[in-house]
């Protein structure tokens, strides 16, 4: 095999390759990492792009550097953490390193106000009747859920999962408008399957203190993250 950096090509791939990678984004990148070995299989790296990364390339314009899109490294896998750190061997705390730990700064702008994220966490500061709603809904979502209403506690969608999980008021206020502008479609069009990760779900009595003021920090899956120290994502 012959490398540059960590991109891996099969030097007897060509045409006869009884494996084909289409694609050198992340995913393509690490299949080719992966297939090295005592007898590698040959294989063909197909990219359409004259640089290899995909979603995680990097493009640099007048001396600023610009993701094609937003990655950061949230590793929760330890055979990712493990090749992270024989790829780049460095601790984030070495200053030396090529990576930083970065502590996620997030803001919310709604009803004129900037709000700790996760929203659902952090209503104090919002008009008080949007906060009354939103702690009523989140009450009645839980009483529905108590009787066994069905959207209550197998929601169908992803607003009834918002609906379900923090009443009807943060669905209304945040997750319904936010998600149709991200997504570019209503949330009643999207599975619920996916959330349970990419979602915070504070318990209600964390609300309730986010609603009275006391600032829920930390929660959600990507609170702390890893990034290069200097350029772009496409160091991976």
């Amino acid at each position: 095999m012959t490398g540059s950096g960590n991109f891996f090509a099969s030097e007897d791939g060509g045409n006869s390759s009884p494996v084909v990678i289409l694609g050198a984004g992340l995913t393509g990148l690490s299949a080719a990492y992966h297939l090295r070995g005592p007898s590698p299989p040959p294989f063909l790296l197909v990219e359409k792009e004259s640089q290899v990364g995909g979603h995680a390339r990097s493009h640099r314009e007048q001396g600023h550097t610009f993701d094609v899109t937003g990655h950061w490294l949230h590793l929760r896998d330890d055979r990712c953490k493990a090749l992270l750190a024989a790829l780049f061997p460095q601790s984030p705390d070495d200053p030396e390193s090529a990576w930083v730990e970065v502590e996620r700064k997030t803001k919310i702008h709604s009803h004129g106000v900037e709000l700790e994220y996760p929203f659902q966490a952090n209503l104090h500061g919002l008009p008080l009747e949007v906060v009354q709603e939103c702690l009523l809904t989140l009450v009645e979502a839980r009483e529905a859920a108590a009787r066994g209403e069905r959207w209550a506690t197998s929601p169908a969608d992803f607003e009834e999962y918002a609906r379900a999980r923090f009443g009807a008021g943060i669905a209304r206020h945040f997750f319904v408008p936010y998600n149709r502008k991200l997504w570019g479609m209503h949330p009643n069009a999207l599975a619920p399957a996916w959330v349970r990760r990419f979602v915070p779900e504070p318990d209600p009595g964390q609300i309730i203190a986010g609603a009275i003021g006391l600032k829920q920090t930390g929660l959600g899956y990507n609170a702390r993250f890893s990034y290069p120290r200097a350029g772009g994502i496409d160091a991976l």
